[in-house]
């Protein structure tokens, strides 16, 4: 018998044992089939011998079967370790990466955070300064409406609402 090598691991070659085993198999199941059938019911001594001699046979092709089976299971087995430790070690290696240059990127990522809320922090105050200018100009222009117009027209100029010409016979018009 032959164990082939390939990628996945060793794979026995089973065919010319299998071959024999099923002869064998066969052999048995002849013999066993006219020793049953025997018409005296008395099986003949080289019958007898023959069924010894193919169960030997049988036994025999088994044990072939069985010890290339148990091999190649066994290198299956040392594939399988080999390719445990390699793995086992490409983590463990990639782990003490990660502790050893984690600490860098902590660091790092803490000085672009704390820059980062820095020029946030700045913005902010700059947005709120801007807001209260605003707010204090918007009073300005409301006032200067409320000044010009009556009460009626300026609400509805400053919720952008169309305000119809309105005609009067005689106006008076006083400077303060």
């Amino acid at each position: 018998a032959v164990v082939s090598t390939q990628s996945t691991g060793y794979v026995p070659d089973l065919k010319s044992d299998t071959d024999r085993l099923s002869d064998a198999i066969d052999l048995l199941r002849g013999h066993r089939y006219r020793i049953l059938n025997n018409q005296s019911l008395e099986a003949s001594r080289s019958m007898g011998i023959n069924w010894i001699a193919v169960i030997s046979l049988y036994n025999e092709q088994l044990k072939t079967v069985q010890n290339i089976l148990g091999r190649a299971m066994l290198n299956n087995i040392d594939d399988f370790r080999r390719t445990a430790n390699i793995l086992i070690g490409t983590t463990v290696s990639a782990l003490i990466f990660i502790a050893l240059v984690e600490p860098f990127l902590f660091w790092a990522n803490i000085n672009k955070t704390w820059s980062l809320v820095k020029v946030q922090t700045k913005n902010t105050v700059q947005l709120q300064n801007l807001t209260e200018v605003l707010c204090r100009e918007k009073q300005r222009s409301d006032d200067l409406i409320y000044k010009l117009v009556p009460a009626d027209i300026a609400k509805k100029l400053k919720n952008h609402i169309a305000v119809p010409p309105e005609i009067f016979d005689s106006v008076s018009v006083l400077y303060v």
